[in-house]
């Protein structure tokens, strides 16, 4: 395996806070999404039912929790589950078949130490409904259109009428007549009419609209404009020459996790024969058990709750050993995969001017030398702590020694398995940095957990002292970053996507020395992994939630925090807002918004928009808003330079009615470039809307961006 290779491995797992065993919580459980929906007798459900398991007593999502299901009412139903466990998010879903008769099914979710009542969810299985007829014949958008027939909801919100695709505004309902507004995105042609109640449609009718008015586009090659609200029901294209582009930036802009957004992208241009875009399928995120390890570590330290840092002298009387000498020996509590910890027992073997280097005793023989050791406390003291001092703030020194404890234990190698494909090699643990009365299991001080040398695997995988050499001063940047923030927000890391972007941005910085001093490869293995988890996020923009808090630290997630804080810093003062953003008692996007003094679904837009612009080569010779742009980063070279080059390629989709239907993730993106064929002929009409062209679902948040590119 490469260098390279092996740092990006590494570096993915660094990150520890603390173990922890939801099975054993008392748990609440709640509707999530799919209740109250409609289907034909005998058909399964267009959404799966998805409950949400919280922690009864704290809140929170919580994970790997087993979900049965049972039908309590509706014979011949059958369900089949779609997620066993809760997700990150506290998600498990099932699907539920109807029975063969009209009338409404229920069920209903249970869970292991399930407090209070248990959800119910609903369906009914109707008849299709029928159009018999409708008029005028002529109706115009913003005309009011009268549809008889049978089969209709009585309620009029649960009637989509449905003119070409394009969902009108139900006025009144009874079971056998609709009154409906034409959208005001109709265009002047015959189109088919249906009435949807859920995923039942009826037959289609054909009916002739007029065209009304829509919010217009009028853009300059190079310059880009967000929508949201009422605009995205239609955006009109303005005629412009054959040729010209547009790129498409669609988002689901909230700040904090949620369902992912259900949407529909349509465009209308005049002709009558639609295309559908079928969402290419969302690779699975890039997890694996070391994520999943770090997951439960965070949100053990959260379990701490409101901590009191414990001053030096409180920690004197732990037993914390301030001043310890060369060959002196401690014990220390580390963590076992089972969430358990151990004591070993460690010897100082370098002390430097910063760091205070010991060995587990248990070390395989022939790892680490005194030399070896001694280049790991120059590292550290020059340049990775006075640069993250410089960048971060000072961090705190509750055992009154001046320095960081660097702790080499093949009690890090075991926290590995040895079929996974990455591997942990190392931690910093908040717990350490509060007194014992909340957390018992501290060593009381700073301190920063190795892996060792252990070319047998006697641990775990094999791992050679070259790897540990290469891998682990990046590691250490980055956890150095966590130490430093966990006690300038007085005991709490940020959310979990910034609180990485953030530790992810120190290994990029401290690179940055390596190229001052002129090592170029150790500079390469700090801040190669920031570009190769970039790459693999750019390959899944849509599925990632990029503002995740809790789920498991996949490598997108990673690779987009590390982005969006590169790009901030870029343009929002440099690496004097890393300060801002580590010391800040706000957290995730309040935390954003607050340093930088804008709106977070702008800075969003932007970001979105500078993620395909920067040094874009359809922009060439085109000026474009800086804040379009990652500044004096070059995203597309160092990207590009990665195995696969740069991955975004949005689809160019000439003039003609489409429909792209699919889901995005919280804060996440997608991309279309749009070839109007020629606009002096045809307007180009495009539509931003939830399912079937009905509202977006709360709390999503729906915007769309649109660059002129020529």
């Amino acid at each position: 395996m490469s260098r390279s290779r092996l740092a990006f491995f590494a570096l993915i797992v660094a990150c520890a806070d603390g173990p922890t065993g939801p099975a054993a919580r008392s748990v609440s459980l709640a509707v999530a999404d799919g209740d109250a929906q409609f289907g034909t007798p005998g058909s399964s459900l267009e959404w799966p039912f998805s409950v949400r398991v919280t922690d009864a007593s704290r809140g929170g999502a919580v994970k790997d929790v087993e979900i049965s299901w049972r039908i309590t009412s509706g014979s011949g139903a059958a369900i089949t589950i779609v997620a066993a466990k809760s997700d990150g998010l506290g998600i498990a879903s099932a699907r539920l078949r109807l029975g063969p008769d009209t009338g409404t099914y229920r069920a209903e979710p249970n869970a292991p130490r399930r407090v209070g009542a248990a959800p119910v969810f609903s369906a009914r299985a109707i008849p299709a409904p029928v159009i018999e007829s409708s008029t005028p014949a002529l109706a115009a958008a913003g005309q009011t259109v009268t549809i008889t027939g049978r089969n209709f909801s009585a309620t009029a919100e649960q009637n989509a009428v449905l003119f070409g695709g394009l969902r009108g505004r139900t006025l009144s309902a009874t079971a056998t007549t609709l009154t409906a507004e034409v959208p005001r995105c109709a265009l002047s042609r015959s189109v088919d009419l249906r009435v949807a109640i859920g995923a039942v449609e009826s037959a289609p009718r054909v009916v002739q609209t007029v065209a009304g008015t829509a919010t217009p586009v009028n853009l300059n090659t190079g310059q880009a404009r967000r929508f949201e609200g009422t605009d995205l029901e239609c955006l009109q294209f303005s005629s412009a020459p054959a040729g010209t582009r547009y790129l498409a930036v669609s988002q689901n802009a909230v700040d904090a996790v949620t369902l992912p957004l259900r949407f529909e992208l349509r465009a209308l241009s005049g002709s009558t024969a639609p295309v559908t875009f079928a969402a290419a399928p969302a690779p699975a995120l890039r997890s694996d058990a070391a994520s999943d390890w770090e997951l439960r570590l965070r949100l053990q330290e959260r379990s701490l709750g409101p901590v009191h840092i414990a001053s030096a002298a409180e920690l004197r009387e732990q037993g914390a050993t301030a001043d310890p000498q060369l060959g002196e020996s401690r014990e220390f509590n580390v963590l076992k995969q089972d969430n358990t910890t151990r004591k070993i027992t460690a010897v100082v073997q370098a002390i430097s001017q910063r760091a205070i280097l010991y060995v587990d005793r248990d070390a395989p023989s022939g790892g680490l030398t005194a030399a070896d050791l001694q280049r790991f406390g120059d590292l550290f003291d020059n340049p990775i702590y006075t640069t993250d001092v410089e960048v971060y703030g000072t961090p705190s020194d509750t055992d009154a020694n001046g320095k960081v404890i660097i702790l080499f234990t093949p009690a890090v190698n075991a926290l590995t398995s040895r079929s996974d494909a990455g591997f942990i090699a190392g931690y910093f643990y908040g717990c350490d940095l509060v007194a014992r009365s909340r957390c018992s299991a501290t060593n009381s001080g700073e301190i920063f957990y190795s892996m060792v040398p252990d070319p047998s695997g006697q641990f775990s995988g094999a791992r050679t002292k070259d790897v540990v050499l290469r891998t682990v001063p990046g590691v250490l940047a980055h956890e150095f970053q966590h130490m430093i923030n966990f006690h300038r927000k007085g005991g709490r890391l940020d959310v979990l996507w910034l609180s990485e972007g953030l530790a992810h941005s120190a290994e990029d910085i401290v690179g940055d020395q390596f190229l001052v001093q002129g090592d170029v490869q150790t500079a390469n293995d700090f801040k190669r992994p920031n570009y190769v988890r970039a790459q693999i996020w750019l390959s899944n923009l849509r599925q990632t939630h990029v503002v995740a808090e809790d789920p498991p630290g996949s490598l997108e997630l990673r690779g987009a925090g590390w982005l969006l804080v590169r790009y901030l810093t870029e343009h929002y003062g440099g690496t004097p807002l890393l300060g801002q953003l580590t010391a800040s008692t706000a957290v995730g996007a309040a935390n954003i918004t607050a340093a930088t003094s804008r709106a977070w679904k702008e800075l969003l837009s932007e970001f979105g928009v500078a993620v395909w612009a920067d040094r874009a080569p359809d922009l060439a010779g085109v000026t474009v808003d800086p804040r379009h742009t990652f500044g004096t980063f070059d995203l597309r070279a160092r990207i590009g330079a990665l195995s696969g080059g740069f991955p975004l390629n949005p689809p160019v989709v000439v003039a003609q009615d489409f429909l792209l239907s699919a889901t995005m993730a919280s804060a996440a993106a997608d991309y279309l470039i749009l070839q109007p064929s020629s606009l002096a002929a045809q307007r180009l009409h495009l539509i931003f809307a939830g399912p079937r062209g009905g509202p977006f679902t709360p709390p999503g948040a729906p915007q769309l961006t649109l660059l002129r590119i020529r």
